[in-house]
Formats: structure tokens, sequence, C-alpha cells
């Protein structure tokens, strides 16, 4: 057996040194993406038969946002994530009880509530009533609160339960997969 080896290149080793190359060449894609894409708007009025009207609305944020960045490949992804304005109205009767924008900061504000759990990146994502307020023979009321931090696998969820006087409790239900 005769063996020569004239310097050359494997086929391996040439086909690396191609995609090496071909990788260099190539300059790097930008792309942007916004979460939602469009505007949307949701109203919900809700009367309950023990006596609380509620009244949701959520509109999505155009100007305030959150930039997640990753490489994938040869692109630079920027994923902006809208926040969500989201109001909550309650009247129990006829009398207002309670009118206040649901966000980072309501829930920050919330005493019982652990601080380290709200990050500035919290966007809500849902607010809606427990079915529990339906079966309560009490006039009560009890609504989830849903948000994520944009990135996460797990979304965090409240419980936000009123008396017939207006008065509020807020509490942390767990984390959920996304």
């Amino acid at each position: 057996m005769l063996l020569n080896c004239d310097g050359r290149k494997t086929k391996q080793d040439a086909l690396k040194t191609s995609i090496i190359k071909f990788k260099d060449s190539i300059e790097t894609i930008e792309i942007i993406e916004y979460i939602p894409k469009k505007y949307s708007e949701i109203k919900t009025d809700t009367i309950l038969s023990n006596g609380f009207t509620v009244k949701v609305s959520s509109i999505t944020d155009m100007d305030n946002s959150i930039l997640k960045s990753f490489q994938k490949d040869s692109a630079s992804i920027k994923q902006y994530h809208r926040k969500r304005i989201v109001t909550l109205e309650i009247s129990l009767n006829g009398k207002l009880l309670f009118d206040k924008q649901i966000d980072t900061l309501f829930l920050k504000s919330y005493k019982g509530l652990a601080k380290s759990i709200i990050s500035k990146d919290l966007i809500i994502s849902d607010l809606r009533i427990d079915p529990k307020t339906s079966l309560s023979p009490k006039t009560e009321l009890y609504m989830f609160i849903t948000a994520y931090n944009p990135g996460d696998k797990f979304d965090k969820r409240f419980q936000l339960h009123f008396d017939k006087s207006g008065n509020y409790r807020l509490n942390t239900t767990g984390s959920y997969p996304i």
C-alpha cells in the first residue's frame, strides 16, 4: 500500500472553510417585530346578579413597549412587546367603588404583595372576572389578573378580591406555563 500526502485539504475541511467564508461574507440581517402587530381595543361591561357592575377596558399602548433583542443564525432580532392600558371600573348597585388603571404601579403599590415578583417589564395581558364570584352567596367580587415578562416561559397570576365597600385584597396565585 502506498500513501501520498501532497498537502491538499480533505472534502470536509474544504466544506468547513467554505461555510466560514460564506458566514463572514453576509451581513447581519436586522428583523424588527412588534407584538402585538396592530392596535386593539377590548371593552367589556358585565352586570352580575349580586349587584356588581364591572367595566374593563384594555387597549394596546402604541407608544410604550419593552425591547427584547437576541441573535438567531445571522439575524439580529428585535422584538418590541407593546404594553396594554387596562382600566377597571367597579360599581355596586349604581355606586362607584373602584376606578383605576391596572398596571405594574398598581401591583407594586399594594402593601401585601412581594415587590420582588413585579418587574418593570411586566405586561398585563388579561383581567377577567373569576367564576367563583357567581358561586359566592356574599356580596363580593373576585377577579384574575394575568401578566408576563417578555421572554419568560411562565406568566404570573394574581387574584383581586373586592368586598361590598370597595375594599380590596390582592394576592398571587402562582406562575403558569405560557
